[in-house]
């Protein structure tokens, strides 16, 4: 039988070993008085040989650690010398990365560097709906003329951390080396990460760029491909500084896991929303599987969340823990909350375990408004593009034209002297509810447009020139934007005007139609009291009225009264809120006659003419 090479060296030395150290014994047992110097430093010689060629059989640069044994023969045929002969051998044999275990190291000129960088990460607990996406991945990243750094973008929670898991541990065989990286605020500070495993060791004394520099050199040396995963890279500032650095790796596949939607050349792939069908699977998966009237309600939750990988498993698992013994959380109940009182105030709420951004090992234990709150930070944003935002956060979740953004949110130049009206000159002297903002200018309003888009918050279509926002970036927004009413003034003002009677007719409908819906969803959403709120309910009921929606202006005009009532009770001397309220009962005592509730509509006359008498009174050249 053949032996391999260094077999018979190390036999031979063993057996050498073992008669050195019997002499040894032999010369002790004859006299123990004396220490038998020759024997035991023939055994110690012998001791030395055999760590010598365990050594080099080991550490040698001939050798590739830990070698299965189905690529020895691949390595007789290849014998290597050197580093560039170590990579020659991997690319010219059967010794490819697939074939050495996980948990190898490979030795350059005698460095043994790990072949798994880092840890790895999790392996995703489901996967579903998603096989397209990594099919993709991996065709990107192998085409002739793909790229070597990929954005894997899409919203938070949308599944982008379990899409890259799933690529690593489905691949990790294939490469030479491979490392996960949690980015957050700093690429350059995950990649220095690298440089224990690398056998790198820095002077107290050097920069963040020299040490950068060290590193990347250390990992452009190492035998590709490589696999670099970036998880949470969602700093366009971080990625603009570190771009350079990271596309000086050309020996390594960069997955960068991103809400940015576009950088540069970097080639992107956008994940979004689950489909109906694998959505359903995983709510099912995690709750218990749904009746066919449950379901028609589950394809309202998806579409009320925007089909949120995340939100769906934490809804499931929420209404799970609820629903152990019986049923105290309907479909219903949560669709109706969602509706009403939003993603992040569910009426039952309880804690639930997820593996999303856990960094302890250990899976998050939170309620599911807290885990999804903790998504996005509006702190991140400049202050314009906060107000930007919070101006998509309360209209619809929808694909809206830009065009459209520009008619509703109009240009002004700072300082300009609008003329008041009578009621309004009355409302600034007396309350603070009413200020005059500026707003950004074309070239500005398109800059912050292009620049939420870029950062992931809001959604871009290039084909359709439209924007939209999702509904769980919408929530987040309305729950942590300091002054979302003051924010959304503009756009309050510019409904206003779109549905004044005025500029009502025929020919417009349809087209007023629109900001009426979008004016309907404003109201839902804005709950402080706020004058120009106020009419712009009474402006939908006009919308209503003049189109035969009796219903909708009665809930329209009764929603105008709530507000104007509210505003009146806490300022009774401001005749502006007392009118606007004498207008709604005005309002709605028409409609109610129009409709045939007389008796109503007398009791609505009655309070309207109390009031317009009080401000006749106060004021009589006004009323």
């Amino acid at each position: 039988m053949k032996k391999k090479p260094g077999q018979w060296e190390f036999i031979a030395t063993v057996l050498v070993l073992l008669a050195c150290a019997a002499w040894t014994i032999y010369e002790y047992r004859q006299a123990p008085e004396k220490i038998p110097f020759e024997p035991v430093i023939a055994t110690a010689t012998s001791l030395i040989a055999l760590l010598g060629l365990l050594g080099y059989t080991r550490f040698g640069k001939k050798q590739v650690s830990e070698k299965p044994s189905d690529i020895e023969p691949a390595l007789h045929q290849n014998p290597v010398t050197n580093i560039s002969d170590l990579k020659n051998a991997a690319f010219q044999s059967p010794i490819q990365a697939q074939k050495v275990h996980f948990g190898d190291v490979i030795n350059y000129e005698g460095k043994p560097i790990p072949r798994a960088l880092t840890k790895a990460p999790f392996v995703p607990e489901t996967f579903l709906g998603r096989e397209a996406d990594l099919r993709r991945i991996r065709e990107r990243l192998l085409a002739p003329d793909g790229h070597f750094l990929l954005l894997v973008n899409g919203e938070g929670g949308i599944g982008k951390t379990t899409l890259a898991s799933k690529y690593y541990h489905d691949y990790q065989r294939e490469y030479a080396h491979t490392a996960w990286l949690l980015s957050e605020k700093s690429i350059a500070n995950a990649l220095l990460l690298l440089a224990e495993p690398l056998g790198l060791q820095f002077d107290e004394r050097m920069g963040t760029e020299d040490r950068l520099d060290l590193l990347l050199a250390a990992m452009a040396d190492l035998e590709k491909p490589c696999l670099l995963v970036l998880d949470n890279a969602n700093e366009l500032s971080d990625l603009d500084a570190n771009y350079q650095h990271l596309r000086r790796l050309s020996n390594v596949h960069l997955l960068l896991t991103t809400r940015i939607s576009n950088f540069e050349k970097a080639e992107t792939l956008s994940i979004t929303g689950l489909p109906e069908t694998e959505a359903l699977a995983l709510f099912e998966g995690y709750y218990r599987p749904l009746g066919e009237e449950e379901r028609a309600l589950f394809f309202q939750i998806r579409e009320a969340v925007g089909g949120n990988t995340l939100v769906i498993e934490l809804l499931a698992k929420n209404l799970a823990l609820f629903n152990q013994l019986k049923t105290n959380y309907t479909l219903s109940t949560l669709l109706a909350d969602l509706q009403e009182k939003g993603l992040l105030r569910l009426s039952r709420s309880q804690e639930v375990r997820t593996d999303y951004q856990s960094t302890t090992g250990k899976m998050r234990r939170e309620k599911p408004e807290d885990i999804i709150a903790a998504m996005y930070d509006l702190g991140e944003l400049p202050q314009e593009e906060v107000a930007l935002l919070s101006v998509f956060a309360v209209l619809p979740a929808e694909s809206i034209g830009f065009e459209t953004l520009e008619r509703l949110l109009p240009s002004f130049s700072v300082g300009v002297n609008t003329k008041l009206s009578f009621w309004k000159k009355i409302l600034t002297q007396f309350s603070k509810a009413y200020k005059t903002k500026k707003n950004l200018s074309p070239e500005a309003f398109e800059r912050v447009l292009t620049s939420l888009a870029q950062k992931g918050w809001i959604e871009y279509n290039e084909t359709e020139t439209t924007f939209k926002c999702s509904p769980v970036v919408q929530e987040v927004t309305k729950l942590k934007s300091q002054d979302l009413a003051a924010a959304c003034r503009p756009l309050v003002e510019a409904l206003n005007r779109e549905l004044d009677r005025e500029v009502l007719h025929i020919d417009n409908y349809k087209h007023s139609g629109l900001f009426a819906r979008y004016a309907e969803t404003v109201v839902s959403v804005l709950h402080e009291p706020d004058y120009d709120l106020g009419t712009l309910c009474q402006n939908i009921g006009g919308f209503h009225t003049a189109t035969g929606d009796l219903d909708k202006a009665i809930r329209a005009y009764q929603k105008m009264a709530d507000i104007f009532s509210a505003l009146f009770r806490e300022a009774p001397d401001n005749a502006a809120f007392k009118n606007g309220l004498a207008i709604s009962y005005s309002k709605l005592g028409d409609t109610q006659s129009a409709l045939g509730n007389l008796e109503q509509a007398l009791t609505f006359f009655e309070q309207y003419n109390q009031l317009e008498k009080e401000l006749y009174e106060a004021y009589p050249q006004n009323v």
